[in-house]
């Protein structure tokens, strides 16, 4: 947006803010729709970089085409393991990572402090 429209929103009393605040969401639904677009767009790519139309992927994971088309526009009617196939039966792959939280308990004068350690990465 143009930084003096933004401005003029702002002083006439508008605030800016996430979809996920507008709806509602929770970070873990955040992540999840992140997760379904990201996928989604991946097997896309993946089919058109592989000169496939999504009739001849549909005939690959014997679905019909138009599953395949909203497995590439996902919603929520949409499965990950129907996008999932869509992205092998093109040719993609997938590298899982995930983010692992840690507990590590120390005691101090008989209470015990809990810290949780966040972020750290790990290849499945």
């Amino acid at each position: 947006m143009d930084p003096d429209k933004k401005k003029r929103l702002a002083a006439a009393g508008w605030v800016e803010t996430g979809l996920e605040d507008l709806l509602g969401l929770s970070p873990e639904e955040v992540q999840l729709i992140d997760l379904r677009r990201s996928m989604a767009r991946a097997a896309r790519e993946a089919r058109e970089r592989a000169g496939l139309t999504q009739a001849d992927i549909a005939k690959k994971i014997k679905s019909s085409q138009p599953r395949v088309a909203k497995a590439e526009l996902p919603g929520k009617d949409v499965s990950l393991d129907l996008i999932f196939r869509c992205l092998a039966a093109a040719g993609g792959g997938i590298t899982p990572t995930y983010k692992i939280g840690r507990t590590i308990g120390t005691m101090t004068k008989g209470k015990a402090a809990r810290r949780v350690r966040n972020g750290a990465s790990s290849p499945l």
